[in-house]
């Protein structure tokens, strides 16, 4: 499964591998900017929780991988719909955030 989302400029991309699982999954984070160059030597957060009582915002951090991928992993707890806030720090520019919702399969 791919989710994208493209709400900035510079434009952000989510591709999901596939359906994330309990437990352990990869993120993975494309960013270009308008005119579709990849972000380099920029910072990515990956920032996560179930919209419920109780639940902690987690934290991880992605991983520059080259060509505007960033890469990073998540720990879901349980199934059901999950909030995922991408942050993005560029060199000299404000920070952007984007949220995304993740289906998680038990």
């Amino acid at each position: 499964m791919f989710v994208t989302k493209r709400s900035w400029t510079p434009s952000a991309y989510f591709p999901g591998t596939d359906t994330p699982k309990i437990g352990q999954s990869a993120i993975r984070v494309r960013v270009r900017d308008a005119e579709g160059a990849p972000l380099k030597q920029g910072k990515v957060v990956l920032n996560y929780t179930m919209d419920m009582p109780g639940m902690t915002i987690e934290r991880a951090e992605a991983k520059e991988a080259g060509d505007g991928l960033y890469e990073g992993t998540a720990k879901f707890t349980m199934g059901g719909p999950w909030s995922l806030v991408v942050q993005i720090d560029r060199p000299g520019k404000p920070t952007l955030r984007e949220k995304f919702v993740v289906r998680v399969s038990g």
